[in-house]
């Protein structure tokens, strides 16, 4: 069976444990006499300020719990986080409202932990008392019925940072909460994480469809606050996990009673080529029994093939530069409130619960899917639980043993980022009466730059595939002159549509990775440009970054 027994053990090597923050507060300080400096731990900007454990193991659960209460007993929702060697739990839930008739147990509490339990809604208390009080809620936040919780072990609260919550309501006129997403962001050690939980329009259809996509696009444009009012979310964070029901169904119209995976295949095709799917010429039960039968022969890839939300990504129109892990489970919804898989035939079966996830480039590596799977014995809600576990590594970072340089040092001591060539291409044509754009570039790092500091080129007339000259591109100097913390960094390209009569529009926005960058020697690039994850174009060049003397110490 599909589930956490899969996950490999983690080492137990004791040198791999996070040790206890003051353990490693003394070891930094260790380290910084043997450099001959008398710097302050508390002077330390966050992000390098404490040496961090190696790599955190995080559960990720998306359930649509159909109002109902859930079961007293967790452990086939989310198992032994212990035996699984879980570090942080995250949970995004929908359609959780419900009455309590069975309240949690609370007596065997200590004192300190029924006053924090009697803070907690009674979802969460169910969850911690499940877990054990080894773990701590450090996130939770509603929007209507949709829950975003998340618990990290006691151990782990020293890197835990940063919080910051959004949400964006998609329901009626976009003030209903019915539909929707909530966003939080943290730091964990050293990289910044961002967790969306959506719950989004329901229904069959091309038009639902469509307006699903809008809804993602409206959600990641709605916690726009989070990349300073200028970054896209899913080109600000350098992890993004992105989850909930989020109602993508399966295209069966048009397939013929009786017919094989090649048959249905080719007919969702046609049907969408002529967009014509929603006007099926089979009927309901035939395209109900002929998925059924696609599930009881196990013929996953056959099923995603008519999956909507993969075929939304592949055409760059929903979460383009997402990443899935392999779908090798039956659907998880529309299920009867029992164990196992057994569908009510009001609705075709579909994968509407899902778990994504996006890396800034150079970074994928970092975050790695372990496992995916349904938990099929939750009997509660016509929706089955989808988990991920995934292992976060969180490479070594250099110990800054200064601080950012001044304005007037920049000059003489910070790296030097130059462009050499830039172009851009396919961009949209939608923009424009005339079907072109007048496109620019700014360039941004909050890291590398400061939060106020940009730079831009000047703009090209009427063209889809502009290309700039390279006395147009800038020569950018870093707010760091040590090469290990430009190479650890990102330069955030904004491609923005120059508009004489109204404010300029903003075409996407690519990430580029300096971590190919070598002293004095140019690397070319080319990455996708996106907004609000729908595909805008492609941008490509040529950059260099020239060092200075300063010396890089790692640890």
């Amino acid at each position: 069976s599909i589930g956490p027994r899969e996950l490999n053990a983690r080492s137990t090597d004791p040198a791999r444990a996070p040790r206890p923050a003051l353990c490693r507060e003394r070891e930094a300080k260790m380290f910084c006499s043997k450099q001959g400096s008398d710097l302050k731990l508390d002077s330390w900007p966050p992000r390098y300020s404490r040496l961090t454990p190696e790599a955190a193991r995080v559960k990720v659960v998306t359930w649509n719990v159909g109002n109902a209460e859930p079961p007293a007993d967790l452990s086939p929702l989310l198992g032994s986080l212990d035996d699984q060697r879980i570090d942080i739990l995250v949970m995004g839930l929908q359609e959780c409202r419900y009455s309590v008739k069975t309240p949690p147990d609370v007596s065997k509490l200590s004192k300190q932990d029924r006053k924090l339990a009697s803070k907690m809604i009674d979802f969460a208390v169910r969850v911690w008392l499940h877990i054990g009080q080894g773990f701590r809620l450090v996130l939770h936040h509603e929007l209507g019925e949709m829950k975003l919780l998340a618990f990290v072990r006691q151990e782990w609260l020293p890197f835990f940072g940063d919080l910051s919550v959004a949400v964006e309501r998609t329901g009626i006129a976009g003030v209903v909460d019915n539909k929707g997403g909530i966003a939080a962001r943290f730091r964990l050690g050293p990289k910044c994480i961002c967790l969306i939980s959506t719950h989004l329009a329901a229904h069959e259809g091309a038009e639902y469809r469509e307006r699903r996509n809008n809804d993602i696009a409206e959600i990641l444009r709605g916690t726009l606050k989070f990349g300073g009012g200028r970054h896209d979310v899913s080109n600000h964070f350098h992890h993004t996990v992105f989850m909930g029901d989020m109602n993508y169904r399966l295209e069966v119209g048009g397939t013929p009673e009786g017919a094989g995976p090649a048959a249905a295949g080719a007919a969702v095709t046609a049907a969408r080529s002529s967009g014509s799917v929603s006007s099926a010429s089979s009927s309901h039960k035939d395209q109900f029994l002929h998925v059924c039968n696609l599930i009881d022969q196990k013929k996953w890839s056959d099923l995603l093939a008519l999956d909507e939300l993969s075929e939304e990504m592949k055409a760059g129109r929903a979460l383009y530069n997402f990443s899935e892990g392999r779908i090798e489970f039956p659907p998880t919804f529309k299920v009867d409130r029992a164990k196992g898989f057994n569908y009510k035939d009001q609705r075709i079966p579909a994968y509407c619960d899902r778990i994504l996830w996006s890396s800034y480039p150079g970074m994928a590596d970092e975050l790695k899917q372990l496992s995916l799977y349904p938990c099929a014995d939750v009997d509660t809600s016509d929706h089955k639980p989808v988990a991920a576990v995934f292992q976060l590594d969180l490479p070594c970072r250099p110990i800054m043993l200064h601080a950012p340089l001044s304005k007037h040092a920049r000059a003489s001591s910070g790296c030097r980022i130059k462009f050499l060539s830039l172009r851009a291409r396919d961009l949209p044509s939608n923009l424009d009466v005339n079907g072109k754009v007048d496109p620019y570039c700014i360039f941004m790092s909050f890291e590398l730059f400061g939060r106020s500091r940009s730079f831009r080129t000047p703009h090209i007339d009427s063209t889809l595939n502009p290309e700039w000259a390279p006395e147009d591109l800038p020569s950018m100097v870093t707010a760091w002159g040590d090469m290990a913390v430009v190479r650890g960094e990102h330069v955030v390209i904004l491609v923005m549509d120059r508009d004489a009569l109204s404010r300029d529009d903003t075409i996407g926005y690519a990430a580029i990775s300096l971590a190919k960058c070598y002293p004095g020697c140019p690397f070319d690039f080319e990455v996708p440009i996106t907004k609000y994850g729908r595909k805008r174009g492609f941008i490509s060049g040529s950059v260099i970054v020239t060092p200075n003397r300063t010396r890089s110490v790692m640890v």
